[in-house]
């Protein structure tokens, strides 16, 4: 999703943790350290990956727009980037303990780690986490923050994946995804007969797989079928959690034919529907593709400027 402009990656001393083992196989995750980083408290950025939540890796530059590494820097912040157990070999229920045990590996260990990787001049504010990601990673931060609702002080959802219960990912038909064309499902027939990535993946490169899913309709059978994967359904089944959430920055393309805009309007209609008074910066990004152009359109408007100023007041 990363524009032209630099990444900055080179401010940064990374290090390589697995937050959690499944049948012998380690999750992990990155810490970014900030060389800059002053000897004191620091404020946590906990940042998931976007790609379908079928490909990507908490590494994958492609897919890390500049400004949540600019970010970090200017405000000092340690950025936690993680992978996660993919789809379709694993299911969203798997992916929200993943991202439980993301939170879980902050709480208990974070401050070990950069205390080793700082020699001990820096530590974790917990009491100052934002979470971030895009598309795929903004429904995971977002769920995250559904989950535990009053554990963090803000979210920025960029063009997040929302209701996967719409007929863009649930019914098969003719389907413009960005420069993509029509996708046979063989590939997906292909992929889940031959496992090429093993049986629980946790990074893969940029494919055209989950746009066949979605094209064909098959998204939600890899997915699962459970009221906890759908955000606007929590919102629903917990209407006490809207009173309680962060602030949460949400912007969306509205010419965006990968991840349709129409999940965000619902999901803001229905958090301004159980809480009036809800934390909530909204901003349609006009004429705005899926990743690139949204980026590009975040930055050239201001949206990112001015959004940066509001979530402040609440950090």
């Amino acid at each position: 999703m990363a524009s032209d402009y630099t990444v900055p990656i080179d401010d940064f001393n990374v290090g390589t943790f697995a937050y959690k083992v499944i049948q012998g196989q380690s999750i992990l995750l990155d810490l970014l350290v900030p060389k800059s980083l002053p000897s004191s408290e620091c404020p946590i950025l906990i940042r998931f990956h976007g790609g379908f939540l079928v490909y990507g890796s908490r590494d994958n530059l492609q897919l890390t727009p500049p400004r949540i590494l600019q970010y970090a820097l200017q405000s000092n912040s340690v950025l936690v980037s993680c992978d996660y157990r993919l789809l379709p070999e694993s299911n969203g229920r798997e992916l929200l303990e993943d991202i439980d045990d993301v939170w879980s590996w902050v709480q208990n260990s974070l401050n070990e780690a950069l205390g080793t990787m700082t020699n001990g001049k820096s530590s974790a504010d917990l009491k100052t986490v934002l979470l971030t990601g895009e598309s795929a990673g903004g429904y995971l931060a977002l769920q995250l923050a559904l989950r535990r609702p009053t554990a963090f002080r803000a979210v920025i959802a960029s063009y997040p994946m929302i209701d996967m219960r719409s007929d863009h990912f649930c019914k098969a038909y003719a389907k413009q995804m960005g420069d993509y064309p029509q996708i046979d499902y063989e590939v997906v027939s292909q992929h889940l007969r031959q496992l090429p990535d093993g049986n629980q993946p946790t990074t893969r490169a940029v494919s055209n797989l989950p746009i066949a899913m979605v094209q064909h309709g098959t998204y939600t059978r890899f997915l699962g079928d459970h009221p906890s994967l759908f955000p606007i359904e929590v919102l629903d089944g917990s209407p006490q959690s809207a009173l309680s959430l962060p602030f949460i920055w949400l912007h969306h393309g509205t010419d965006d034919s990968e991840v349709p805009i129409d999940g965000s309007r619902k999901f803001v209609e229905k958090l301004q529907e159980l809480n009036p008074e809800a934390k909530l910066r909204y901003k349609e990004l006009l004429g705005a593709e899926h990743g690139v152009s949204s980026e590009i359109n975040l930055i050239q408007s201001g949206e990112w400027e001015e959004g940066l100023k509001v979530l402040n007041k609440y950090l």
